[in-house]
């Protein structure tokens, strides 16, 4: 009997002893997120995951480690963290997660190594002019990629900047190139913009005007003259009366040259691009509702130019460097006194069709409106401007100032006065 006891007890006995001699779980972190050996470019921003399993001691926090330097804790799971990198220098670096124990117990850890590398930074940046009451300081804005470290900024006017964006006020009126130098450890690149920034000097006199609507419109010293920089956009000659608008092509068509009208193109903004008037609406019906000799449709104090105020003009720009090659024996300043948008494309250098971001480097600010024709037709819109002088040619014919979109200079042109041009003014 006593040995059918033994053969059973041995047997429990030895399966306890097998339970008791059992190894216990241990607790451990797995770091799931970058793989050991990953590769990042400065400028990423590294996610590290770590899995925590605890058997043995109670979580206090978990750390995350970069080459031994502490750089984010968690306390609960989900064990994530974010690297950014856009400081780090190109090299290896170690990522360790430690989970610590409330008990000051030893904790679990691990770690993964990785590669950061630099890449040469590529240089951009854009520019926003300030309130108009400081109409020649501009803030710079840096948007190079690959992480500069340095910087180094040419305003074109002999000072420079090594702050990422800075903001610079330019001492007089003029076309300016900027460039901006970038530098990181991986190399360096330069982004030059010729002839960028164009500040014009408003009539000091004058800064903006108001038309009898309260319309109000900026104004450019070019030479000893002064312009509006904008096209006219009054419905209402300078005595009150009220201009008629014609919108209607047939109503058009069968105006009298001498009635006196206007109208908007829908295609664009009136806003922008002005009233069209024709030359009896632009004269402000025949010089009968005006206030003063030779005004026109023009605000008080200022006037519609005659044919040789843009001869003025042309001459000015020509012998002072505005010719878009900088010569100063010809007439090719139609770029000068284009807008720097909206004209047709095209590939001849020179023109206002051409890399339309040099143009406009007197201010004058020209759009091209295009016309309406007296059988009623809008023609060319981006394509030309013709603006009204106060010189007739003849009975039916007006002297005027041509800009086309693929031409080098402006043109002598002549208009029928019943068609519908656009109406920039002169200072008295």
């Amino acid at each position: 009997m006593k040995y059918i006891y033994s053969l059973i007890i041995i047997p429990v006995i030895i399966i306890l002893l097998a339970i008791a001699c059992k190894k216990q779980p241990q607790s451990q972190c797995v770091i799931t997120s970058p793989d050991n050996g990953a590769s990042f470019v400065v400028g990423d921003t590294i996610t590290v995951s770590a899995e925590i399993t605890l058997y043995d001691f109670a979580l206090w926090d978990v750390v995350l480690y970069v080459n031994g330097n502490e750089a984010g804790y968690d306390f609960e799971p989900p064990f994530t963290f974010t690297v950014p990198t856009n400081d780090y220098l190109s090299g290896e670096y170690t990522l360790t997660v430690q989970a610590e124990s409330m008990d000051d117990e030893p904790g679990v850890s691990d770690n993964v190594t990785i590669t950061i590398s630099a890449l040469k930074p590529q240089a951009d940046f854009y520019y926003e002019k300030d309130h108009p009451m400081y109409p020649r300081s501009v803030y710079f804005v840096d948007q190079s990629t690959n992480v500069p470290s340095s910087w180094l900024w040419d305003f074109g006017d002999g000072t420079t900047s090594t702050e990422q964006n800075p903001r610079h006020t330019y001492p007089t009126a003029g076309s300016f190139t900027v460039s901006l130098t970038v530098t990181n450890e991986a190399g360096s690149s330069t982004l030059v913009e010729p002839y960028l920034i164009k500040l014009w000097n408003n009539c000091p006199e004058a800064p903006t005007v108001l038309d009898i609507m309260h319309h109000e419109y900026q104004t450019v010293k070019i030479g000893e003259q002064c312009w509006m920089r904008e096209n006219l956009r009054t419905p209402q000659y300078p005595n009150g009366e009220w201009i008629t608008f014609v919108d209607n092509s047939l109503e058009w068509a069968a105006l009298s040259p001498y009635d006196p009208a206007a109208c908007t193109n829908d295609l664009v903004s009136a806003w922008d691009y002005g009233i069209l008037y024709n030359y009896c609406a632009a004269t402000a019906n025949n010089w009968q509702n005006d206030n003063e000799e030779g005004q026109g449709i023009c605000p008080d104090g200022w006037r519609l130019p005659t044919k040789n105020d843009f001869e003025v003009l042309a001459n000015y720009l020509i012998s002072n460097g505005y010719n878009w090659d900088r010569t100063i024996n010809e007439n090719k300043v139609a770029k000068s006194i284009a807008m720097d948008e909206d004209w047709r494309l095209n590939d001849m250098a020179g023109t206002p069709g051409n890399n339309q971001s040099l143009n406009n480097s007197s201010g004058f600010g020209l759009l091209p409106a295009g016309i309406r024709t007296i059988q009623g037709d809008f023609i060319g819109l981006y394509s030309f401007s013709a603006l009204w002088t106060a010189s007739l040619a003849n009975a039916e014919q007006v002297q005027t100032v041509k800009t086309e979109f693929s031409e080098q200079m402006t043109l002598n042109s002549e208009n029928h006065i019943g068609e519908g041009l656009p109406v920039r003014c002169i200072k008295q």
